[in-house]
């Protein structure tokens, strides 16, 4: 079966039930399909994570990214566009936040040979650098970590308390890489400021 290119999948964290601070993708019922935790309280250290591997049974996510297990990976496995590796792939989650404050993102987006350049968006902002963060390497780094506290206008991340969309977006890719797949594994969000 082919897919639209560049089709938006969407994890809705707030859509459901903002109050239980998890990530449930549209349209689910079950609320075990749980796939963001939050941790700590409103202030400071506080922090809001999503466990990629958690995403596998959801059919949004089906159609083009799977979780894979592998124990190379620091977190045994990750979620990938390895279905399709297209440019434009994209999907988008949506955090509850609990306060507004000073924010930043911990990614881990492992490394490898046909990885693309990946674009993180909070809304329609960009978060990072403006070029994007370019996954490919050779040999493989399962261990890569991604982190920023600026927009990519280098505007530091302030963010305001309740959802926020964040989308991942395949833009592109290294001309050594030999596709345009991303490996992607957790985001922790964390209140700094």
């Amino acid at each position: 079966m082919a897919y639209p290119q560049g089709k938006l999948y969407k994890a809705d964290a707030c859509a459901l039930n903002p109050t239980l601070h998890t990530g449930l993708l549209g349209g689910l019922q079950n609320a075990a399909q749980a796939v963001t935790t939050l941790d700590g309280a409103a202030g400071i250290g506080a922090s809001v994570r999503l466990d990629f591997l958690r995403l596998s049974g959801v059919t949004e996510i089906q159609n083009r990214w799977a979780v894979t297990i592998n124990a190379a990976y620091m977190l045994a496995g990750f979620l990938s566009n390895a279905l399709s590796s297209m440019n434009g792939d994209s999907f988008e989650v949506c955090f509850f936040l609990p306060s507004t404050g000073t924010w930043t993102f911990y990614l881990n987006a492992p490394r490898n040979v046909d990885q693309g350049i990946l674009k993180l968006f909070v809304g329609a902002a960009q978060v990072g650098n403006a070029a994007g963060y370019d996954l490919y390497n050779n040999p493989i780094d399962h261990v890569n970590l991604i982190t920023t506290a600026v927009f990519s206008t280098g505007a530091p991340l302030v963010l305001a308390g309740g959802c926020q969309y964040i989308r991942f977006l395949v833009d592109g890719k290294n001309v050594a890489s030999t596709g345009h797949t991303l490996r992607l594994q957790q985001l922790a969000i964390v209140r700094t400021g």
